[in-house]
């Protein structure tokens, strides 16, 4: 999708004026061509506002889309601007994705803003996601809230591109070992319990304290009790972000962290563009060995004819 620069222009402008059209065909546009974002940088991070990226991780069903709904009504409150971003898995089979996070995300006034975007099976985070974030903290967003799809035990780019981390756990989901395994739980910079309304809830509470202050750089992470149905620890989870947020800025370690989500958009984008050029290579070999035994090919000229196509394609652009 190709556009000029004087129709950007005219978008932004539109956009820093608070117009949630003009903010949502930019987001189009990045979606669909996340390399405009490259491209135009100069014009679509025009201006330089401090925000902050929250990422909100967990388990399917644990609730983030519940506590990001009262989060957005408690962040408004103190009159700050809220966007928030949640990623949706597409299905394996049709390539279609419900994106129906907006369903619990009901607290949208005018200084909020909501969209949700599709990502592949096999990425949690899409590149797309980055230049989106530094657009919408870009046009006076206070807070970029991002609701990660799911956490298993090895989908954690969401650490790389969040300034505060927020892991979101319930009460009987497994038992320790499972705790234990899932790596999620030692990046969390907030851990929240949710649902504490369940049974057994200060039991898991006990748990989750138990494991988390194990863990000596850990020991200071705040666990809050939330509960969505009463409004239980929502004000105490915003006063655990602006505590963290304080301390990451006081340490120099925020900035640390905005770097890095600078470099994993970077470092996802070149990925993309060379797992393209993988996809092209093995389809072209694909074609050149049709109709061979795959027994008469070998594992190692296989591997040097991609890498030689690969290497071509990089070098022609």
């Amino acid at each position: 999708m190709s556009v000029s620069e004087d129709f950007l222009n005219k978008l932004v402008a539109r956009a820093l004026k608070g117009d949630r059209k003009a903010i949502a065909k930019i987001i189009t546009l990045i979606e669909c061509n996340p390399y405009i974002a490259i491209e135009y940088e100069d014009i679509l991070f025009a201006k330089r506002h401090e925000f902050t990226v929250i990422g909100v991780s967990g388990a399917p069903g644990v609730g983030k889309s519940s506590i990001i709904n009262l989060l957005i009504k408690e962040l408004r409150s103190t009159n700050s601007k809220v966007a928030v971003i949640a990623i949706d898995p597409s299905s394996i089979i049709s390539g279609g994705s419900l994106l129906g996070d907006r369903v619990r995300i009901r607290y949208l006034d005018e200084g909020a803003f909501f969209r949700s975007i599709s990502t592949i099976p096999e990425s949690d985070v899409p590149w797309k996601a980055c230049p989106i974030i530094e657009f919408l903290g870009s046009i006076g967003y206070d807070y970029v809230i991002v609701e990660h799809p799911g956490a298993g035990q090895v989908d954690i780019k969401i650490h790389d591109i969040s300034d505060i981390l927020i892991i979101v756990l319930q009460p009987l989901t497994g038992d320790e070992i499972q705790m234990l395994k899932a790596g999620l739980l030692e990046l969390g910079d907030i851990y929240v319990i949710n649902k504490y309304d369940l049974p057994q809830a200060e039991l898991f509470y006990n748990i989750v304290t138990s494991i988390i202050h194990s863990n000596e750089e850990l020991t200071k992470s705040p666990i809050i009790k939330v509960s969505t149905i009463s409004g239980l620890g929502i004000k105490e989870l915003v006063n655990a972000i602006v505590n963290v947020k304080r301390e990451l800025v006081r340490t120099g370690v925020i900035e640390k962290r905005r770097l890095r989500r600078r470099l994993a958009c970077i470092k996802n984008a070149i990925l993309s563009d060379l797992k393209a050029k993988l996809n092209e290579s093995l389809t072209d070999i694909e074609s050149k060995y049709e109709g061979i035994k795959y027994r008469e090919i070998r594992f190692y000229e296989l591997y040097n004819r991609v890498l030689k196509l690969i290497r071509d394609s990089v070098c022609r652009n």
